[in-house]
């Protein structure tokens, strides 16, 4: 698209996207490029591509920012709030796998079908029964803001969350607590910390605490298109939880 050599193609893609059928269907980049590997085989990253990867997956700075989905028109937002609230207890559940010990990753990245809320994580905790209620309202405050906006919602919420924030074994602030044995953190090319296991070779650039920050940054990674949500609602929400990981 935007390619003034190919007018005919541009009419025609801009036509296409007017169509509710097809954007109902259509992924995004970053569903794309997490979900081909799976088909496909694994991607092999090379440096020219290193700052359009960062862009597409949320690493660039602001990509997956509130600003970066301000021009967004209100249906969008209420679309995400309405994916985010309508299932919300399995929504919470499937976040708080963030904080509970990997089952047996698959080979997709991203997934970890066992992972396991109600057996104890590497400190003992069982997610379950320490971080389902912080982190529902955590959630509950992203909804709001998706709903009234930001300016609307933020000085509660940041009251909340800073509280939220020191739940769960001390460990609740996002980002803030103690990585998981076997993760180290590193810097890559461009100056960003990423975390690689020891073990299992897996990298992240979510921190692995086990925190409710690591169950925000869980759901913000998984949000699937179009299987979750349509294209635009889905940068929201995961501009909205960015928001909600900044607030704790």
């Amino acid at each position: 698209k935007a390619d003034a050599t190919l007018p005919n193609l541009e009419r025609w893609l801009v036509a296409l996207e007017a169509r509710p059928a097809y954007m109902a269907s259509k992924a995004d980049v970053y569903t794309h490029a997490h979900a081909l590997p799976t088909q496909n085989g694994p991607a092999y990253s090379t440096e020219a591509a290193e700052g359009v990867a960062a862009r597409i997956c949320g690493l660039e700075e602001g990509s997956w920012a509130l600003e970066a989905v301000s021009g967004t028109d209100t249906a969008a937002r209420h679309e995400a709030a309405y994916q985010l609230i309508a299932n919300h207890e399995a929504v919470v559940a499937f976040a708080a796998r963030g904080a509970a010990a990997p089952g047996q990753p698959s080979f997709a990245g991203l997934a970890d079908p066992n992972a396991d809320i109600h057996s104890p994580n590497e400190w003992g905790e069982v997610p379950a029964e320490v971080i389902l209620g912080p982190l529902d309202e955590c959630l509950r405050h992203v909804a709001v803001a998706l709903l009234d906006g930001v300016d609307s919602t933020e000085r509660s919420a940041m009251a909340d969350l800073s509280r939220t924030g020191d739940s769960g074994g001390g460990r609740g602030r996002g980002g803030g607590g103690e990585l998981v044995e076997g993760w180290d953190a590193y810097e890559d090319v461009a100056g960003r910390t990423y975390y690689w296991h020891e073990v299992t070779g897996e990298t992240t650039y979510a921190p692995p605490t086990r925190d409710i920050g690591a169950c925000i940054a869980y759901l913000r990674d998984r949000i699937g298109v179009p299987r979750d949500m349509r294209c635009v609602p889905a940068a929201v929400l995961r501009a909205h939880l960015n928001w909600a990981l900044d607030l704790l």
